[in-house]
């Protein structure tokens, strides 16, 4: 559908993702953040060698990670979650979310403090 906004000069899998990442945003808004993240975590596999305890606080870690993570605005948690666990770098990040290099870098900047911050308040 959106083949002719695909521009020369870009990449191929930073535009797709673009459009993915587009759709993604829209159906986290419409759906509880917090169930769906916790059905990613249950059908992740196990180690049956791990202590039973040791999973249990490393889910309820991931848990409330991901509840302060959802705190954070939606253009922060984007360049985030595209930079740190998506590996993309900064132009493949302002061409998929269709800003600049330097809004990009700002989005990470004050992202990662806001991170800290809330991190920070939750061990409070």
């Amino acid at each position: 559908k959106h083949i002719g906004t695909l521009q020369a000069e870009n990449k191929f899998g930073s535009w797709l993702f673009g459009i993915a990442h587009q759709k993604c945003i829209q159906q986290w808004r419409k759906t509880n953040r917090e169930e769906a993240a916790l059905k990613q975590f249950e059908n992740e596999p196990t180690n049956l060698d791990t202590d039973p305890g040791e999973i249990l606080i490393r889910d309820e870690d991931q848990r409330r990670f991901l509840k302060i993570v959802d705190q954070l605005p939606d253009a922060q948690r984007s360049a985030l979650v595209l930079f740190f666990l998506e590996d993309f770098s900064l132009e493949e990040i302002a061409n998929i979310t269709g800003v600049g290099i330097g809004t990009v870098k700002s989005r990470l900047h004050y992202g990662k403090k806001a991170l800290k911050q809330l991190l920070q308040e939750s061990t409070s």
